[in-house]
């Protein structure tokens, strides 16, 4: 894989220029750009990270890893590194964050009728999110 060459980045929407910057990088100007189409170009920059590598051969790795993990005994690559890690499979740590997920869905989904509420819907955007959040 050249995970090296990617070209990782944003294009600024003022002025057509490219600015390279690392997915960290990318993360911040979600939080931090004051303005809106900058966001969204950060966002589209670090969603340029999935086709890159599936591109690249990930999928293949993957595949290898979920058949070694496979003759080892386990279900896929995730339940082995899950069990090495936590003491139980993929199963167990799935029910427990469902369960979680459960739990919190309410404040979840309140906290998004108030951040709405408050900076509009344009706020539930996945490039505005995070920065509309800030100091909320």
């Amino acid at each position: 894989m050249r995970r090296n060459e990617m070209k990782l980045g944003y294009t600024d929407p003022a002025d057509g220029t490219f600015h390279a910057l690392s997915s960290v990088g990318l993360r911040n100007l979600l939080r931090t750009a004051s303005e809106e189409s900058t966001r969204k170009a950060a966002y589209e920059g670090l969603r340029s990270i999935g086709p890159f590598v599936c591109a690249e051969g990930f999928v293949e790795i993957v595949k290898l890893r979920n058949k070694l993990a496979r003759e080892l005994g386990y279900e896929d690559y995730y339940d082995l590194t899950v069990t090495n890690a936590e003491g139980f499979g993929k199963k167990q740590l799935f029910e427990i964050l469902d369960g979680l997920e459960e739990g919190t869905r309410p404040l979840m989904e309140e906290g998004r009728k108030e951040l709405a509420k408050r900076h509009g819907d344009d706020a539930l955007e996945p490039w505005n999110i995070s920065f509309k959040m800030a100091g909320s």
